[in-house]
Order: C-alpha cells, then sequence, then structure tokens
C-alpha cells in the first residue's frame, strides 16, 4: 500500500480511470453535503491565507486485467462519493467558462481557465473512446446519467436524480460567484492518494476499516460489497448481473430501507433469532461462512428468497385473493410476521402446500395480530413468536397443526378468543384507536364483491362529541346522559362513516337519520341498521355495538379448530397456567387465572384490557373502576378500593398504595406470587363488594 499527499486536480489530471466497482453503492449524496462541499470549496478560493483544504482519503486498486490498456483503470475502494460530487462541479464550472479549443492536451495543466481546457484535463481522457473516454465510470446505475450531463446530452430513464439534482445545485451557486474563484478553490483541495496492491493488500479488510462507523452505509451495502469484492473482475459482473441487479430493482435500489429489512428477516428465519438492525452484516457474515458451497451460491439463495419475500412484501406475481390478503395484512404494519411468512412461501415453492393453504394462513395471522391490537395486548412479544413458529407445523396437516400452536401461546402471545375480542371491541375506545379507519373499512365491506371507497368519508359519532347535548339528545338518553354520553362516546357502536360529516354535525338523531345523505339516505351497510331506529339510547349504542363485534369475529375469525379440540387445549393451556403460576412464574398467567375466578365470583363485573392491565368495572361496562390486575414477569399485583382498617386479612399481604402513578385503581394494593395467593385475593375483593352495597 502507497499512500501521499496529493492535489485533487492533479490526481485528476494524471491519464487514469477511476472506476467504482459493481460492489459500490449507487451515489448518494443529499443537497446538505453538497453545500458543505460548496462552501469549503468557496472559502479556500476567497482567501488567500488558506493554503489547502483536506478532503479525505481516495483508495483504489489497480485492476491488473487492464493493464494493456493505454488508460490504467483504478478501482476505487472509498471515496467515489466526493470524487463523483466534484466531477459535477468541475462540469458546472466549465460550463461557465469561456470556449477555448486551442490549448495543448498535453499540458500538465491548463495555463489558463477555457471550457475545453477544464473538460480535457479533469473530466475525460483525450483521444479516447467508449467508457475509457471518462476520467470516472461510476455504477451501472449512475454511469449513463453521469456521461448524459457531461456530454449535454438528454439524460434516459431510469436517471439519476441525485446526480440531475446536485448538477444544478452547483450551476446555480456558480452565477452567484466568479468562475476563477471555484477554480482556485478546486486548486487548493488535498487528498491522500491511497493506492492498494492487488494480491498483497486486502480491499475488503481496508473497507470495513474505513467504514466501521456505519455512518455511510447500509447493512446492505455492506453485505452486496462483502459478497462481491473478493471477487474476480468476470465473476463480479456475472454475479452482479444474475443475482445482485435483479434484487437491487427488486427493492428500489441497493440502499434501500426494505433491502435491509429482508436481510434482517431472511436472517431471523435461518438463525431462529432476530438480529439486531446495526448487526445484519456482522451477522449475515457468520451465516454466509458457515454455507456449503462458493459465495456464488449464496448469492443464488438470496436471490431465490428474495423473490419469495417480494412476493409477501410487495405483492408481485401474487394470484388475486392471496394479494388482497397481503393487501390487509401489510396494511396492520407488522412486519415481524415475513419471516414466518417467507418460510411458508418456500413450502409453497417445494410443493409441500399450496397458495390457497397460505393464503388462509395469511388470514389467521392478519386476525391474530388485529385481535391482540384490539385487545391492547403489547406487540414486544410478536418477534419471538414469529421467528419460531414455523417449526411447529406438520406438513401433513398444515393450518391444523399451525392452529394448535397457536391455540397454546400462554399469556402475553395468546391469540385472543371470541369472548376477549367481542368483549375488548364493545367497549374499548375505537374512535382513537391507532385501527379505527381500518375496522370500519373492513366493517363496511365483508363480503362486498364490489367495494366502497371509504377513504374519503369522515369517521361520524352517532351520538355528537359535543359535550353539552341538546335538549332532545338529552330527553333521548334518559336521565343517565352525561354518564352514557362519557362511557359511550367513542365505542364501536356510536361510530359510522359518513360523506356528509359537516352537514350532520350536532343535530339531533331524526335530523341526522332523515338529513339528504343522512343515515336512513346512506348506501352503506355501517348506517343499515341506524335507518329504522327513532331514538338512539343507550341500549342502542350497545346493541349495535355487539351487532358489528360478532360480524368482526366472522372477517377476523378464531382458530379454525373444531369446539372439542379447542375445550381440550384450554384445558392444557389453563394447567399449565396453574403449574407455573404454583412455582411463582409467569405473572401474565397468574394474571389469567385470577382474573378467571373474579368473573367466576363476581359475575357482574365487567373486566377491561387497557394498556397490560384488566380493569374491573361495576354493572354496566361504563360503570365505575372498582379494581385492576396488574401482571408482571413473575406475580401479579391485585388493587381495589377499600377501607384498609376495616379489611380482614390473617396473611398480612394487603398494603397501602400511596403511589399516584402507580398501576391500577385503588387504595389498597396485594401482590401475588404463587397459586394459593389467588383464592385468598377474590376473597378480599368482597370488601369492596359489601361496602358498595352499603
Amino acid at each position: 500500500m502507497k499512500a501521499s499527499e496529493a492535489s485533487l486536480l492533479r490526481m485528476l489530471s494524471d491519464k487514469k480511470q477511476f472506476v467504482v466497482p459493481l460492489y459500490q453503492r449507487a451515489y448518494a449524496w443529499e443537497h446538505d453535503a453538497c453545500s458543505r462541499l460548496w462552501d469549503d470549496v468557496i472559502a479556500a478560493g476567497r482567501s488567500s491565507e488558506i493554503e489547502g483544504h483536506f478532503l479525505g482519503a481516495i483508495v483504489y486498486v489497480h485492476d491488473g486485467a487492464y493493464s494493456a490498456s493505454s488508460v490504467p483503470r483504478m478501482h476505487l475502494i472509498d471515496g467515489q462519493q466526493r470524487l463523483a460530487t466534484l466531477t459535477l462541479l468541475v462540469k458546472a464550472l466549465a460550463d461557465a467558462l469561456p470556449t477555448d479549443d486551442g490549448h495543448d492536451a498535453g499540458d500538465a495543466q491548463p495555463a489558463r481557465a477555457s471550457r475545453a481546457m477544464v473538460e480535457d484535463y479533469y473530466l475525460y481522457n483525450t483521444h479516447q473512446r467508449g467508457d475509457l473516454a471518462y476520467k470516472l465510470h461510476l455504477t451501472r446505475h449512475d454511469q449513463p446519467t453521469l456521461a448524459s450531463l457531461l456530454r449535454d446530452t438528454p439524460v434516459p430513464e431510469p436517471a439519476s436524480r441525485r446526480l440531475q439534482e446536485n448538477y444544478a445545485f452547483f450551476q446555480e451557486r456558480i452565477r452567484e460567484t466568479t468562475p476563477e474563484t471555484v477554480l482556485h478553490g478546486l486548486e487548493k483541495l488535498v487528498v491522500v492518494d491511497v493506492s492498494l496492491e492487488m494480491g498483497r493488500d486486502d480491499p475488503q479488510l481496508i473497507f470495513e476499516s474505513l467504514n466501521s462507523t456505519g455512518v455511510d452505509l447500509s447493512q446492505s451495502d455492506l453485505v452486496r460489497n462483502w459478497v462481491l469484492m473478493g471477487l474476480p473482475a468476470d465473476a463480479q459482473e456475472r454475479l452482479y448481473t444474475d443475482h445482485w441487479y435483479p434484487m437491487e430493482r427488486l427493492f428500489d435500489g441497493a440502499t434501500g430501507v426494505r433491502f435491509d429489512t429482508y436481510l434482517r428477516h431472511l436472517l431471523t428465519l435461518e438463525r431462529g433469532e432476530i438480529p439486531k438492525r446495526e448487526r445484519v452484516y456482522a451477522t449475515f457474515k457468520t451465516w454466509a461462512r458457515a454455507q456449503e458451497g462458493p459465495i456464488e451460491r449464496v448469492a443464488e439463495r438470496l436471490h431465490d428468497d428474495a423473490r419469495r419475500y417480494g412476493r409477501l412484501r410487495i405483492r408481485r406475481d401474487a394470484p388475486a385473493g392471496l394479494q388482497a390478503r397481503l393487501d390487509d395484512l401489510h396494511s396492520l404494519e407488522i412486519d415481524v410476521v415475513l419471516p414466518f411468512l417467507l418460510a411458508v412461501q418456500r413450502d409453497v415453492d417445494a410443493g409441500i402446500t399450496d397458495d390457497e393453504t397460505l393464503e388462509t394462513i395469511v388470514h389467521l395471522m392478519e386476525s391474530y395480530v388485529f385481535r391482540r391490537a384490539v385487545c391492547d395486548i403489547p406487540t414486544n412479544t410478536l418477534r419471538t413468536t414469529f421467528a419460531t413458529l414455523h417449526d411447529a407445523i406438520d406438513p401433513d396437516a398444515y393450518v391444523e397443526s399451525l392452529a394448535i400452536a397457536m391455540a397454546k401461546l400462554p399469556g402475553v402471545r395468546q391469540f385472543p378468543d371470541d369472548v376477549m375480542f367481542v368483549e375488548a371491541l364493545t367497549t374499548r375506545d375505537a374512535y382513537n384507536f391507532r385501527r379505527s379507519r381500518y375496522l370500519l373499512d373492513k366493517l363496511e365491506n365483508h363480503g362486498r364483491k364490489e367495494r366502497v371507497d371509504t377513504r374519503s368519508w369522515s369517521i361520524e359519532h352517532v351520538m355528537p362529541r359535543n359535550p353539552s347535548l341538546s335538549e332532545t339528545w338529552r330527553r333521548d338518553l334518559g336521565p343517565q346522559w352525561q354518564r352514557i354520553h362519557d362511557t359511550h362516546l367513542h365505542r364501536l357502536g356510536n361510530l359510522t362513516l359518513t360523506g356528509y360529516n359537516a352537514e350532520l354535525s350536532d343535530r339531533s338523531f331524526l335530523e341526522k337519520r332523515d338529513h339528504p345523505g343522512g343515515f336512513a339516505d346512506s348506501p352503506l351497510w355501517l348506517n343499515r341498521s341506524l335507518a329504522p331506529l327513532e331514538r338512539f339510547t343507550e341500549a342502542a349504542i350497545d346493541d349495535r355495538g355487539r351487532t358489528l363485534a360478532e360480524r368482526a369475529t366472522r372477517i377476523w375469525p378464531y382458530l379454525p379448530l373444531p369446539e372439542d379440540v379447542l375445550v381440550r387445549l384450554r384445558r392444557e393451556v389453563r394447567t399449565r397456567r396453574r403449574g407455573r403460576a404454583s412455582a411463582g412464574h409467569d405473572g401474565h398467567e397468574l394474571a389469567r387465572i385470577l382474573l378467571e375466578r373474579v368473573r367466576d365470583a363476581y359475575p357482574t363485573w365487567v373486566p377491561r384490557f387497557q394498556t397490560r392491565v384488566w380493569h374491573l368495572h361495576r354493572g354496566s361496562r361504563g360503570g365505575p373502576k372498582v379494581a385492576s390486575i396488574v401482571p408482571w414477569t413473575q406475580g401479579c399485583t391485585l388493587t381495589f378500593h377499600a377501607y384498609i382498617d376495616a379489611i380482614d386479612d390473617p396473611l398480612g399481604l394487603c398494603r397501602t398504595e400511596r403511589d399516584p402513578n402507580a398501576w391500577g385503581v385503588g387504595n389498597v394494593k396485594v401482590e401475588m406470587r404463587a397459586h394459593p395467593h389467588v383464592a385468598y385475593g377474590v376473597s378480599l375483593l368482597r370488601m369492596t363488594h359489601v361496602q358498595a352495597k352499603a
């Protein structure tokens, strides 16, 4: 390796060509980087005190395959972004200079500035044809654009927008100063000229050292460089053309986020664990080195799985039914399911299962994810669930074995059943729910062959949001109108879709129903049940909510298993919960057992899950909170309202809750760490139950 300080323009004036290898990323400098470079050049050009401005290192290796050429070709290891940007700046400078073709092209550098001189010395290799005519040769994606800009010809499609935009930026800036100032600044740019020797220096090692911060290159950039860099030029060309370039096109460019995401999901599937985003490259190297065969075979596997992944994520070449299911799933924005689906797609391609089964499984995953979202179950366990879910599949009973495995998922990984789903859907705040638009759209279009486009329509509260309800609304709702408004306003039963939100506003129910375009005049299924009503009461809100929730159970169905199988599996899970709880393990399981016992003991209490806590309401779903169940890693906490001095607590488990920010409601806290504590905790709740009656 040879390294020396050099003038950038002197380096460019030599008869050579800098080639950006296939494995390098596309041109990526943005406006801010160009602006900083421009400021540095102008500052140097205007100041007599600045003798030089250091620009960084230009690292390259001479390609011996081209030694017979009259123009030596240097493969860039580091510095292509700077060289490409400076080439654009030099071209913009040349545009601003007068034309003068009378110079001697054999001079070391121009005696005075002219367009022809600047171009011949710093942009072109004089008397060369074809690709060798250019001092800088970029990647396949960028070179056609650069060549067109340099030759002042129309830019072909697909164009490199960054090159075009940055060239225009420098053209505009040069108009604000003098070309001489720009040239003086360029003459002061200094680089470290690092020349590597083929066969003696390790370009890959040097590349990784130069890019150890990971600031400029994505994980997919690093992977591509590692795969291609160590190969001979002809092997690079073949592998890039056959495999890598098609993947870049599939993922909209080599630096796209989706390419990085694909690699991460593939490694999750291959290794059964999820690599950190910043560790994808390191994890890939470990995995690739463990594979049998040459690196070309690894690239072929990547390409095959990329096509499968593109079918699932980008929905290319998928049958209409499968594509519709994939669209619905991806609208939930849960990409962690993709490693599992990629494994299923492999099975489809291998003939183990078929597209119809894949469609069924995609629908099952959509139900699983959405039901959990409705029930406010945290998503932090989904990655580990999906990373290993494929291991549970029996090829001879593909869907059935998967459903059985999901029925056995414990605690926070559970698949909510119909009871839990309907309860949560009818009582939760559905208006501020992140998936509210998705929910209402699916409810409206379920079973339709001709979809209704609801994107331009507003979510309408049938009972108005205005807290100062009109006398008509107060009369319809009855003496408890304030409580009903507070508890039922954002519930599913009170929500619909309309294109007449402004016209309906705070009108009475009958006015909303009978207004042109109102509920009675609406083509929407969501409004069909509102048309025959004379009043919209609490009972009407609850009835409509239950109707919509029952429809939701058909849209997002539970596990496709016979009832007797489900009963048996629930029994097995319940037994497993008790066993773990008795050992003081898994607070979520213990909390579930406690909840079941509380519902049995106090059937009028209504549970509602909200942000990791089960709240228990007395009476109607909108009744007051009387107790809460809070699961922890080990054990759970029961909190409730009671006079602590009046509690009969022989075990001494009750404590006064003094933290105003504590999870749950109530002034009494009971910590439970074992199964025997459950019955005791249920018995303590009689105090709040008795006190409420007193």
